[in-house]
């Protein structure tokens, strides 16, 4: 089993688009890392507790994308930073084909048919950090997400 998602904060309810706090781009990309296995893990109980069986979801880190996602890293770190990540990443990064074997992995594989909720890396369920294992944080989360999108309480997802 592989040890992933690295996250050293808790989602902060209160300031959830960094309008109160002081930005910090790694901070925003962690929280929104965390939030992405905290919704999936509830939407997998919801989708359980409705017997809704033939749909699944996961969670997973593809891994480090040869993508132009460092772009920014001069303005943010260190002038010329971008410009190394980005000769760096011809060397280290994987290919577009590469880093989607994950999600092909488990769109297809007949081990994934049975699971719903989990976090995949390198194409095997991967552990989570112990916030993301916090289910009444995931409800919470589930429950903000409703409420800024402007979904009435009667309104529901699971029945035709």
């Amino acid at each position: 089993m592989f040890y992933s998602l690295a996250v050293s904060s808790p989602i902060d309810f209160s300031d959830l688009n960094w309008e109160k706090r002081r930005y910090s781009s790694i901070g925003a990309y962690e929280q929104s890392k965390l939030a992405n296995v905290l919704f999936t893990k509830e939407l997998a109980r919801r989708l359980r507790e409705n017997k809704i069986k033939d749909v699944n979801v996961y969670t997973l880190h593809p891994g480090v994308i040869k993508t132009d996602l460092g772009r920014h890293l001069s303005s943010t770190f260190i002038p010329g930073l971008s410009t190394i990540f980005s000769w760096s990443t011809a060397l280290f990064f994987k290919s577009v084909e590469q880093g989607a074997q994950t999600t092909i992995y488990c769109a297809v594989h007949d081990e994934c048919a049975n699971d719903s909720g989990l976090y995949y890396k390198e194409c095997e369920v991967a552990k989570n950090s112990k916030l993301a294992d916090d289910l009444e944080v995931a409800e919470q989360l589930w429950n903000t997400s409703w409420k800024l999108v402007g979904l009435d309480n009667n309104y529901n997802p699971f029945k035709k």
